[in-house]
Protein backbone atom coordinates (compact mmCIF):
# COMPACT_ATOMS: atom_id res chain seq x y z
CA UNK A 1 0.00 0.00 0.00
CA UNK A 2 2.99 2.30 -0.28
CA UNK A 3 4.57 4.42 2.42
CA UNK A 4 2.74 5.43 5.56
CA UNK A 5 2.34 9.02 4.37
CA UNK A 6 0.48 7.92 1.24
CA UNK A 7 -3.09 9.17 0.69
CA UNK A 8 -6.18 7.16 1.48
CA UNK A 9 -7.29 4.32 -0.77
CA UNK A 10 -8.85 5.66 -4.02
CA UNK A 11 -12.65 5.99 -3.92
CA UNK A 12 -13.33 3.51 -6.77
CA UNK A 13 -11.28 0.86 -4.99
CA UNK A 14 -13.09 1.57 -1.71
CA UNK A 15 -16.39 1.01 -3.51
CA UNK A 16 -15.14 -2.30 -4.88
CA UNK A 17 -13.91 -3.37 -1.43
CA UNK A 18 -17.26 -2.39 0.03
CA UNK A 19 -18.98 -4.56 -2.56
CA UNK A 20 -16.72 -7.51 -1.77
CA UNK A 21 -17.32 -7.08 1.96
CA UNK A 22 -21.11 -6.84 1.80
CA UNK A 23 -23.61 -9.65 1.94
CA UNK A 24 -23.61 -13.11 3.47
CA UNK A 25 -21.94 -14.99 0.64
CA UNK A 26 -18.41 -13.80 1.37
CA UNK A 27 -16.03 -11.85 3.57
CA UNK A 28 -13.07 -9.57 3.02
CA UNK A 29 -9.85 -9.52 5.03
CA UNK A 30 -6.93 -7.10 4.74
CA UNK A 31 -3.64 -8.27 6.25
CA UNK A 32 -0.84 -5.71 6.56
CA UNK A 33 2.19 -4.61 8.48
CA UNK A 34 0.35 -1.38 9.26
CA UNK A 35 -1.59 -0.93 12.49
CA UNK A 36 -5.29 -1.76 12.52
CA UNK A 37 -6.13 1.89 13.23
CA UNK A 38 -4.11 2.99 10.19
CA UNK A 39 -5.79 0.39 7.98
CA UNK A 40 -9.28 1.33 9.10
CA UNK A 41 -8.59 5.04 8.58
CA UNK A 42 -7.28 4.48 5.05
CA UNK A 43 -9.83 1.92 3.87
CA UNK A 44 -12.89 2.95 5.86
CA UNK A 45 -15.01 -0.08 4.94
CA UNK A 46 -17.20 -1.76 7.54
CA UNK A 47 -17.63 -5.52 7.97
CA UNK A 48 -14.00 -6.19 7.04
CA UNK A 49 -11.42 -8.22 8.95
CA UNK A 50 -8.45 -5.87 9.47
CA UNK A 51 -5.29 -7.72 10.52
CA UNK A 52 -2.49 -5.35 11.49
CA UNK A 53 1.14 -5.75 12.49
CA UNK A 54 1.49 -8.87 10.32
CA UNK A 55 -1.52 -10.49 11.96
CA UNK A 56 -0.68 -9.84 15.62
CA UNK A 57 -3.85 -7.74 15.96
CA UNK A 58 -7.17 -8.53 14.26
CA UNK A 59 -10.44 -6.60 14.33
CA UNK A 60 -13.49 -7.67 12.36
CA UNK A 61 -17.07 -8.89 12.53
CA UNK A 62 -17.53 -10.24 16.06
CA UNK A 63 -13.74 -10.42 16.37
CA UNK A 64 -11.15 -8.59 18.45
CA UNK A 65 -7.78 -10.29 18.85
CA UNK A 66 -4.37 -9.25 20.14
CA UNK A 67 -1.74 -11.93 20.44
CA UNK A 68 -1.14 -12.28 24.20
CA UNK A 69 2.65 -12.44 23.92
CA UNK A 70 2.67 -9.37 21.70
CA UNK A 71 0.58 -7.55 24.30
CA UNK A 72 3.07 -8.43 27.03
CA UNK A 73 6.04 -7.19 24.98
CA UNK A 74 4.65 -3.81 23.93
CA UNK A 75 6.61 -2.02 26.65
CA UNK A 76 9.84 -3.62 25.44
CA UNK A 77 9.09 -2.48 21.88
CA UNK A 78 8.52 1.09 23.06
CA UNK A 79 11.84 1.06 24.91
CA UNK A 80 13.67 -0.01 21.75
CA UNK A 81 11.84 2.62 19.68
CA UNK A 82 12.79 5.37 22.13
CA UNK A 83 16.43 4.24 22.13
CA UNK A 84 16.48 4.37 18.32
CA UNK A 85 15.04 7.88 18.31
CA UNK A 86 17.61 9.06 20.83
CA UNK A 87 20.35 7.96 18.43
CA UNK A 88 19.33 10.95 16.26
CA UNK A 89 20.58 9.51 12.97
CA UNK A 90 19.75 11.86 10.08
CA UNK A 91 16.93 10.51 7.93
CA UNK A 92 16.01 7.67 10.27
CA UNK A 93 12.25 7.38 10.81
CA UNK A 94 11.02 5.25 13.71
CA UNK A 95 7.32 4.37 13.51
CA UNK A 96 5.58 2.90 16.56
CA UNK A 97 2.57 0.68 15.84
CA UNK A 98 0.26 -1.45 17.99
CA UNK A 99 2.58 -4.44 18.26
CA UNK A 100 5.54 -3.50 16.09
CA UNK A 101 8.17 -0.85 15.44
CA UNK A 102 9.06 0.03 11.85
CA UNK A 103 12.54 1.45 11.26
CA UNK A 104 12.57 3.30 7.92
CA UNK A 105 16.01 4.15 6.54
CA UNK A 106 15.23 5.13 2.94
CA UNK A 107 16.37 8.71 3.67
CA UNK A 108 19.53 7.71 5.52
CA UNK A 109 22.83 8.23 3.69
CA UNK A 110 24.86 5.17 2.72
CA UNK A 111 27.58 6.34 5.11
CA UNK A 112 25.22 6.03 8.11
CA UNK A 113 23.63 2.67 7.25
CA UNK A 114 26.28 0.60 9.08
CA UNK A 115 25.56 2.69 12.18
CA UNK A 116 21.89 1.63 12.08
CA UNK A 117 22.80 -2.03 11.68
CA UNK A 118 25.21 -1.88 14.61
CA UNK A 119 22.70 -0.02 16.78
CA UNK A 120 19.98 -2.60 16.10
CA UNK A 121 22.33 -5.44 17.03
CA UNK A 122 23.21 -3.76 20.33
CA UNK A 123 19.62 -2.85 21.25
CA UNK A 124 18.12 -6.22 20.35
CA UNK A 125 20.84 -8.50 21.72
CA UNK A 126 19.42 -8.48 25.30
CA UNK A 127 15.95 -9.33 23.93
CA UNK A 128 16.80 -12.02 21.39
CA UNK A 129 14.18 -14.39 22.79
CA UNK A 130 11.49 -11.71 22.93
CA UNK A 131 11.86 -9.62 19.78
CA UNK A 132 12.67 -10.42 16.18
CA UNK A 133 13.33 -8.45 12.98
CA UNK A 134 11.48 -8.71 9.67
CA UNK A 135 13.25 -7.20 6.64
CA UNK A 136 11.35 -4.90 4.28
CA UNK A 137 11.91 -2.36 1.52
CA UNK A 138 14.41 0.18 2.92
CA UNK A 139 13.09 -0.68 6.36
CA UNK A 140 13.01 -3.34 9.03
CA UNK A 141 10.18 -4.23 11.38
CA UNK A 142 10.80 -5.17 15.00
CA UNK A 143 8.03 -7.45 16.23
CA UNK A 144 7.47 -9.71 19.24
CA UNK A 145 8.83 -13.24 18.79
CA UNK A 146 5.55 -15.06 19.31
CA UNK A 147 5.64 -18.04 16.95
CA UNK A 148 2.59 -16.48 15.26
CA UNK A 149 3.03 -15.53 11.61
CA UNK A 150 1.23 -13.87 8.72
CA UNK A 151 0.61 -17.34 7.31
CA UNK A 152 -1.00 -18.54 10.53
CA UNK A 153 -3.14 -15.39 10.63
CA UNK A 154 -4.35 -15.95 7.05
CA UNK A 155 -5.16 -19.59 7.70
CA UNK A 156 -7.13 -18.59 10.80
CA UNK A 157 -9.00 -15.95 8.81
CA UNK A 158 -9.69 -18.45 6.04
CA UNK A 159 -11.52 -20.57 8.59
CA UNK A 160 -13.75 -17.60 9.38
CA UNK A 161 -14.21 -16.35 5.84
CA UNK A 162 -14.72 -19.67 4.05
CA UNK A 163 -16.83 -21.31 6.75
CA UNK A 164 -19.82 -21.28 4.39
CA UNK A 165 -17.89 -22.95 1.58
CA UNK A 166 -17.01 -19.74 -0.27
CA UNK A 167 -13.95 -19.68 -2.51
CA UNK A 168 -10.85 -17.94 -1.17
CA UNK A 169 -8.96 -15.39 -3.30
CA UNK A 170 -5.65 -14.13 -1.88
CA UNK A 171 -3.61 -11.27 -3.39
CA UNK A 172 -0.15 -10.35 -2.12
CA UNK A 173 2.85 -8.31 -3.26
CA UNK A 174 5.41 -8.92 -0.53
CA UNK A 175 8.02 -11.60 0.13
CA UNK A 176 6.07 -12.44 3.30
CA UNK A 177 3.19 -13.54 1.06
CA UNK A 178 5.16 -16.42 -0.45
CA UNK A 179 4.72 -18.69 2.61
CA UNK A 180 1.00 -17.84 2.50
CA UNK A 181 0.78 -18.82 -1.17
CA UNK A 182 2.45 -22.13 -0.37
CA UNK A 183 0.23 -22.81 2.63
CA UNK A 184 -2.98 -22.08 0.72
CA UNK A 185 -1.86 -24.12 -2.28
CA UNK A 186 -4.75 -25.25 -4.44
CA UNK A 187 -7.33 -24.58 -1.74
CA UNK A 188 -7.42 -20.93 -2.86
CA UNK A 189 -6.93 -18.67 -5.87
CA UNK A 190 -3.56 -17.05 -5.15
CA UNK A 191 -2.34 -13.99 -7.02
CA UNK A 192 1.14 -12.44 -6.92
CA UNK A 193 1.09 -8.68 -7.53
CA UNK A 194 4.24 -7.19 -9.05
CA UNK A 195 6.63 -7.40 -11.98
CA UNK A 196 9.08 -9.85 -10.40
CA UNK A 197 6.97 -12.99 -10.27
CA UNK A 198 9.63 -15.57 -11.21
CA UNK A 199 9.61 -18.40 -8.73
CA UNK A 200 6.44 -17.28 -6.95
CA UNK A 201 4.30 -19.93 -5.31
CA UNK A 202 1.14 -18.10 -6.39
CA UNK A 203 -1.03 -19.73 -9.05
CA UNK A 204 -1.53 -16.46 -10.94
CA UNK A 205 0.25 -13.14 -11.37
CA UNK A 206 -0.66 -9.55 -12.25
CA UNK A 207 2.04 -7.03 -13.17
CA UNK A 208 1.23 -4.10 -10.89
CA UNK A 209 -1.13 -2.49 -8.38
CA UNK A 210 -3.37 -1.06 -11.13
CA UNK A 211 -3.90 -4.56 -12.50
CA UNK A 212 -4.70 -5.79 -8.99
CA UNK A 213 -7.27 -3.01 -8.61
CA UNK A 214 -8.82 -4.02 -11.95
CA UNK A 215 -9.01 -7.62 -10.77
CA UNK A 216 -10.75 -6.59 -7.55
CA UNK A 217 -13.19 -4.47 -9.55
CA UNK A 218 -14.01 -7.46 -11.76
CA UNK A 219 -14.51 -9.67 -8.71
CA UNK A 220 -16.82 -7.08 -7.15
CA UNK A 221 -18.85 -6.84 -10.39
CA UNK A 222 -19.07 -10.62 -10.67
CA UNK A 223 -20.24 -10.96 -7.11
CA UNK A 224 -22.84 -8.23 -7.56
Amino acid sequence: MGNRNAPHVPAPLVNDLRGLASGRSGRLAIVSGRSVADLRARVGVADVFYAGCHGLTIVGPETTFVHPEAEVRRARLLDVANDLRRAAIDGLDVETKDCAVAVHYRHVTARDLPQIDALLRVLLAPHASELTVLPGWRAVEIVPATGWSKTMCVMWLRGRIAANGAAVVYLGDDYTDEPVFRALGRTAITVKVGPRADGTAAAFTVPDVDAAHALLARLAQTRA
